[in-house]
């Protein structure tokens, strides 16, 4: 494994490079003058992440020479070793989900339209807030909720639901939560097609901004993996967790401005706000695809600080975890 992560030092500090000078030319041309302070706050955020990056992958060097297993490199062993097994899963999801469906697939298109037409419809004669374009606004926080909805709730029970596979072969547990957000990735990105239907038919057109996108898909995916992975150890151990999160999801989507903005809020929620890591990830995403907006620094360094955060716990979570799921499963 260390000439694996050699090789991800290498093309990951390539990739980290290019990213940050193609993302600084975008925000130094939209920021000219309002952000005098624009150049420091960048190259803070991309020395950090290249100091981070690549201490990280000298520490999973280092211990792989020696024969340690650490989360990361079994996390990168399912990309490489198991992708063939990891293609084969996502597959089945997909077959599983859409079984004996006349629509099939086409239901994570119709989906977000009708859950559109009904909010919207509500929030529109009965609950009425001042926002333009107001459908627009509210099937993008819609989709990206669901996202991250389904693909923890998919991660919780993931090991559970494996365990006959678990107890006859060896498979690297960490491939089913990740099998499972990723599944509900590629099921996200489906629903970008009725998204930006809506955004078109609102006249809210592509602009400069939407190259951010890509940053985003990566911050979320982060951090819905790290949701995941320590959801689907805690359950192994408490089936209690399961109906609680049930719960919290429920509480989520009321203290996340998908459907009301966050000005509407009073002063004291609107700072209780900014401890719900989903608003800073919403916020982001509205930005690049509603308001046309290029994220800030501090936007970036928040959310992509949230995803290393949460995903370093749940892989350590994960990882620390696992070798006892046999005897609960």
């Amino acid at each position: 494994m260390d000439k694996v992560f050699k090789k991800i030092f290498v093309y990951g500090s390539g990739i980290i490079t290019a990213v940050f000078v193609l993302y600084y030319l975008i925000g130094r041309f939209n920021y000219p003058v309002v952000d005098n302070h624009y150049t420091i706050k960048a190259l803070c955020l991309f020395g950090a992440v290249l100091i981070l990056f690549a201490v990280f992958c000298l520490i999973q060097i280092k211990k792989a020479k020696k024969g340690v297993v650490t989360g990361f490199s079994e996390v990168v062993n399912v990309f490489v070793k198991y992708r063939f097994l990891l293609a084969q899963l996502i597959g089945k999801e997909f077959k599983v989900k859409y079984r004996r469906s006349y629509l099939g697939i086409a239901w994570s298109l119709v989906n977000p339209f009708l859950m559109m037409i009904i909010v919207s419809a509500v929030f529109s004669f009965v609950f009425r807030f001042n926002i333009e374009n107001f459908p627009a606004y509210l099937i993008l926080g819609q989709i990206m909720f669901n996202f991250f909805s389904e693909a923890t709730q998919f991660s919780l029970v993931s090991v559970l639901g494996s365990a006959q596979l678990i107890k006859k072969v060896y498979v690297p547990k960490y491939i089913f939560p990740i099998s499972k957000t990723l599944f509900s990735g590629l099921n996200f990105l489906i629903t970008f097609i009725p998204a930006l239907a809506v955004l078109f038919y609102y006249r809210i057109f592509p602009t400069v901004s939407f190259l951010y996108l890509p940053l985003f898909l990566l911050y979320l995916l982060m951090f819905t993996l790290g949701v995941g992975l320590i959801l689907a150890a805690a359950e192994v151990f408490l089936r209690d967790v399961q109906h609680l999160y049930g719960v919290l999801l429920l509480a989520l989507n009321y203290v996340t401005p998908i459907f009301y903005p966050a000005d509407s809020l009073s002063v004291p929620m609107q700072f209780v706000l900014n401890f719900n890591p989903l608003y800073h990830y919403l916020q982001y995403f509205r930005d690049v695809m509603f308001y046309h907006n290029c994220p800030t620094v501090e936007q970036n360094a928040i959310c992509l600080g949230l995803s290393i955060l949460v995903l370093g716990i749940g892989v350590g979570f994960f990882a620390k975890k696992q070798k006892k799921f046999i005897l609960y499963i």
